[in-house]
């Protein structure tokens, strides 16, 4: 009883290890077919492709798929009875290639109506037959893939990857989409069908919807497939699509030249696509020139036409971040005559206005000045700041200012205490006293006409003291700590 229990576990592990979504839907040549509506009612102007998988020639024509009615109008592919030599029907007309699909093989047939005088047969993306054939008349009646519109002559082997196109599909589109399976959102693609359904070989009695991945959601139904099993059933292919193709080959050149381009975030930048007539960014605008002020690294796509063939280009536009760019002076405030230092920071290199170059340049404004800083960095990406000067008349002793107030200040130098003498005090008189960095170290309020003020933890050093009346500066001077 273990034993078999064993078995069974490693049977069912086995089977769920292996179990895949299917990649194709096998025909057993008898009844099963698949049937809609007419996807498309153009005359002229068509693709339509199958990926096939054939079994050994038999009895009988083979239909790959028919959009029409047969005998009277539309577009039907099948292979020809005891040689499996491909034939392509317009209507009435039959025309009968020189390529015979070789068993077993997986084979891509693709087959181009540009109108009267203009049919070709491409197998696995290579031209393999040319027709001239005569008008067509506009399809009617049924779709059907694996037999006739009337559900006949029916279709032996492995299907997937039938597409159906209302436009003339060039030669290098369809090399591009020979080894990869069509998105569905492709310019002009009607009906596009993946068969990527059920479970391989795998009871899928309930998948009896084939899917279509284009916007037209032209779904089709099943008929007469066992669904179970290897046969008549979902299979998972060797060799089967697994990736999806690229909108259209890569046939279009974006500028500036080379793989990724790099700019600074803000600043404008134009890719420019050549190769082609029309164009479509996968931003939206249209034109070869895109315009762009990127902040973000981004990868742009451009679709593009010339005549019937479209082709595609991308560029990755890399975006380095602006360097955070700020300046500073060795004193908030400066005495009118003397000078300050200032200095850049963030960036590699600076230029002053007014100043030039230098990351830090020396000033003497006689009035209070701004003055702006453009920083690069290494990636020569720039920012600005400015910066403004400020500027008062400085002295030492009396300072007669807007007002009659008399401001004493004394002894100055001083190596401890000093005292300030101010003839008018009012409840808002405030003194205040900053460092050459412009830090405020002392901030008291003056209650008496003569108020002492200790500096013992001062460093030396040169200090501005202010006078603030109603926080209106009315009084400035220079203290010097020996």
């Amino acid at each position: 009883m273990k034993k078999n229990l064993l078995s069974l576990l490693i049977l069912f592990s086995v089977g769920f290890v292996k179990a895949q979504t299917a990649n194709s839907l096998h025909f057993d040549g008898t009844n099963d077919n698949i049937r809609r509506g007419v996807v498309s009612t153009l005359a002229s102007g068509v693709t339509y492709e199958a990926r096939i998988r054939a079994a050994a020639p038999s009895v009988g024509n083979k239909f790959i798929m028919y959009n029409g009615t047969n005998g009277t109008n539309g577009f039907g592919l099948y292979l020809q009875a005891a040689t499996n030599t491909v034939v392509v029907k317009v209507g009435a007309s039959v025309y009968t290639s020189s390529y015979v699909v070789p068993t077993g093989s997986a084979v891509l047939l693709s087959i181009v109506f540009t109108g009267p005088n203009a049919l070709q047969v491409y197998s696995n993306g290579t031209m393999v037959h040319n027709f001239f054939p005569a008008p067509a008349t506009a399809p009617s009646g049924s779709f059907a893939i694996g037999s006739d519109d009337a559900g006949a002559n029916f279709f032996g082997g492995e299907i997937d990857e039938v597409r159906y196109w209302n436009r003339i599909v060039c030669p290098a589109e369809i090399m591009h989409r020979s080894t990869c399976q069509a998105y569905g959102n492709e310019p002009q693609i009607v009906a596009c069908y993946n068969f990527n359904q059920g479970v391989g070989a795998a009871n899928n009695a309930t998948v009896t919807t084939l899917m279509d991945a284009s916007p037209s959601n032209y779904t089709a139904t099943l008929t007469g497939f066992a669904l179970t099993g290897a046969t008549s059933n979902w299979l998972t292919s060797a060799g089967g699509f697994s990736i999806n193709c690229t909108m259209a080959p890569a046939t279009v050149t974006i500028a500036p030249a080379g793989g990724t381009v790099t700019t600074c975030s803000g600043s404008p930048i134009n890719l420019v696509g050549s190769g082609a007539t029309t164009y479509t960014w996968s931003s939206g605008p249209t034109g070869a020139t895109l315009a762009l002020t990127p902040t973000v690294t981004t990868t742009y796509s451009v679709l593009a036409q010339s005549g019937f063939c479209y082709g595609m280009g991308m560029k990755t536009v890399s975006v380095n971040p602006k360097p955070t760019v700020s300046a500073a002076s060795s004193t908030a405030m400066l005495c009118s005559g003397s000078s300050a230092t200032l200095t850049g920071s963030g960036a590699s290199t600076y230029t002053w206005t007014p100043g030039g170059p230098g990351g830090s340049i020396v000033v003497s404004p006689t009035v209070t000045s701004t003055y702006t800083v453009i920083g690069t960095d290494v990636n020569t990406c720039t920012n600005v700041a400015m910066f403004t000067q400020s500027v008062q008349v400085c002295s030492t002793g009396l300072i007669q200012l807007s007002n009659s107030n008399e401001f004493k200040m004394y002894p100055n130098p001083t190596n401890g205490a000093f005292t300030i003498d101010v003839s008018n005090i009012t409840n808002a008189t405030k003194l205040e006293i900053y460092n050459a960095l412009g830090q405020l170290v002392i901030s008291n309020d003056l209650t008496n006409y003569s108020t002492k003020i200790n500096t013992d933890q001062m460093p030396k050093g040169i200090y501005v003291v202010r006078v603030k009346e109603n926080n209106i500066i009315i009084k400035t001077s220079k203290l010097i700590k020996e």
